[in-house]
């Protein structure tokens, strides 16, 4: 919903997969990693 495409990966599923575009600029970077970073603080 926040625009990042992740996926959990691993026998128990306890490996998370950042999937980005083979070619992404600095701020879009940084902007995705912004949204991982809500993510992880909001568990």
């Amino acid at each position: 919903s926040k625009g990042v495409l992740v996926l959990t990966a691993g026998t128990y599923s306890n490996v998370i997969r950042f999937l980005p575009p083979l070619v992404i600029t600095d701020d879009l970077l940084q902007d995705a990693l912004g949204v991982l970073e809500e993510g992880f603080a909001s568990l």
